[in-house]
């Protein structure tokens, strides 16, 4: 196993898949969708979620809707005139007692309204919002009619069947585990569906109230690990159901138009749509995966998202797609490494695909190759005068109109960060000959040397230019050394100094230290912890598995 197989298993990381939540006019002309992303050219300012209107330009503009709180979601009527946002805050303890940790707020016909409550649904014509709360067992929706200004709870449902969509009449859908209904406005409700062999996962009822989709989940038992899903369309008039679909399968949502002639289903890779009267076929095909799915009230246009957050504008019926925006990251979590000037520092994130640039001050710091939603990069050696200040940096990339933003901290004086084992806090070493990783099956063995790796450890005795790796013959060393200690379990037996043979700026890498380091000939086998430090007593350490003496 080289070095760089190595190395490669140090920065390897998991990064999760985040929303982006849309909305959009019935005829699919104008979509408004959530991101935490800034504009290229907008003030310099840390990036905070908003809503964004695309419509006639190919740049996005900010929907002038604010809340003091952290935005989950847009609202935009079919016909465009009534706009919104879903919000969120988080409560201080288990939420008892306190306001409703969800908000909606609108701007309709000239006016401004402000709601609390623990969930909300409006109908697509922005005239009903049906807010749900909070309940030991009871589930008391209040239904809003906007135009008339009038409230009420349409169904107080001891059974448990929550509120999940809302008609442009003012019907309620609910449903559980196995049974559905519906709630016309001012009269009692109707059992659509009662199945007590499957399981619903999803389902939605058509704006105009007239046919309700419903995706099941059938159990196959213990031994089968793939789920078999079915989906009903039924027509209300009627009660009459049609199986639209049957088998095994991967579904990640549903959507139906708001005249309930088509239906558009998620099915990870692949988006499929079914048609009254050409039944299904398949739209478009994406190994990144599909997220999020929106299929417009006129059924004749779907938004959908990938893993990478690009956004694709699909026609249902020449099934013609184009994307709208190129791959770009919407978080970053878990900074690691060291902002001391030259060394390594990284984020996980959800896309870092190659054409990202980080900049700083305008900037660009240099980019390091590492592994799939990892951005790793390089602080200048050159930016001493940031030691211990902060700045907002961008993440930019040619093919976006966005930046995003967060505060990086510079610290102020050298010490070694190791690289370890988030799961397990191990320190990430090799043995001897670098052939394999220190674990359960490759302990460390009393009086070899093992290799490790840090950032952090500030000047070398001789000048790396920014962006270079390190020289190999001979080696780089830091001007500023450091110590390294090992501890027994419980403080038995009491920590002593290692000998370190090497410490150098790793040959052949950016912003990386190697250390080798000799594990004492009499150390006892079991767990114990490396702790490394600079001049100034900062470190950080891990813990290694050492087996007993030959």
């Amino acid at each position: 196993m080289t070095r760089f197989v190595v190395l490669g298993f140090i920065l390897s990381s998991i990064a999760s898949p985040q929303s982006i939540p849309m909305a959009s006019s019935a005829d699919g002309a104008i979509l408004h969708f959530a991101t935490s992303n800034a504009l290229k050219g907008e003030p310099l300012a840390l990036s905070s979620v908003r809503v964004f209107r695309h419509a006639e330009t190919p740049i996005p503009q900010p929907v002038d809707l604010r809340d003091s709180r952290v935005i989950t979601g847009p609202y935009l009527s079919s016909d465009a005139t009534t706009t919104g946002v879903f919000a969120y805050y988080p409560c201080s303890g288990s939420c008892m007692g306190e306001s409703p940790p969800n908000s909606l707020q609108l701007q309709r016909n000239g006016k401004e309204y402000s709601f609390q409550a623990a969930g909300f649904r409006v109908s697509r014509n922005g005239r009903f919002v049906l807010e749900t709360s909070f309940g030991f067992g009871l589930i008391a929706p209040t239904l809003r009619d906007l135009d008339t200004g009038t409230s009420g709870n349409p169904a107080r449902m001891l059974s448990g069947l929550p509120a999940q969509s809302l008609t442009n009449q003012g019907t309620v859908l609910s449903f559980d585990y196995s049974q559905a209904r519906i709630t016309p406005l001012g009269r009692p409700p109707l059992m659509v569906f009662d199945n007590q062999n499957a399981n619903i996962v999803d389902a939605s009822i058509s704006a105009d109230g007239n046919a309700v989709a419903i995706l099941t989940e059938v159990p196959q038992g213990k031994l089968v690990f793939r789920s078999y899903f079915k989906l009903f369309l039924i027509e209300v008039a009627s009660l009459n159901s049609t199986t639209l679909f049957e088998g095994f399968s991967t579904i990640r949502g549903l959507m139906i138009s708001d005249d309930g002639r088509r239906l558009v289903l998620n099915r990870g890779e692949e988006l499929v749509l079914w048609d009254r009267s050409t039944g299904w076929r398949s739209l478009l095909t994406h190994r990144e995966k599909f997220a999020d799915l929106l299929l417009s009230g006129d059924g004749n246009t779907v938004f959908a998202t990938t893993s990478t957050n690009r956004i694709y504008r699909i026609d249902a019926s020449s099934g013609e797609s184009s994307q709208l925006y190129a791959p770009f990251p919407t978080y970053l979590r878990g900074q690691t490494g060291s902002t001391y000037p030259g060394s390594l520092f990284r984020f996980s994130t959800d896309y870092a695909g190659p054409e990202l640039e980080l900049q700083v001050d305008s900037k660009n710091y240099p980019r390091i190759e590492s592994e799939a939603n990892l951005l790793d990069f390089q602080v200048p050696w050159e930016a001493t005068g940031l030691k211990g200040d902060s700045r907002v940096m961008e993440i930019q990339s040619p093919d976006s109109p966005f930046v995003l933003r967060s505060k990086l901290f510079f610290e102020e004086k050298s010490s070694p960060r190791l690289f370890v084992d988030l799961r397990t806090q191990s320190i990430t070493a090799t043995n001897q000959d670098f052939t394999a990783f220190i674990n359960e099956q490759n302990p460390a063995r009393p009086g070899e040397i093992i290799h490790f790796w840090a950032t952090g450890l500030g000047p070398l005795d001789r000048p790396v230019p920014t962006g270079a790796k390190g020289p190999s013959d001979p080696p780089a060393k830091p001007l500023e050394p450091a110590a390294c200690y090992i501890f027994g379990k419980d403080g038995i037996p009491a920590p002593r100094g290692l000998e370190i043979p090497t410490q150098i700026y790793a040959p052949n890498f950016v912003g990386l230290y190697q250390f080798d380091v000799i594990i004492p000939e009499d150390w006892p086998p079991g767990t114990a912890n490396i702790f490394c430090k600079g001049p100034a007593d900062f470190g950080s350490g891990g813990d290694i598995l050492i087996a007993a003496k030959p």
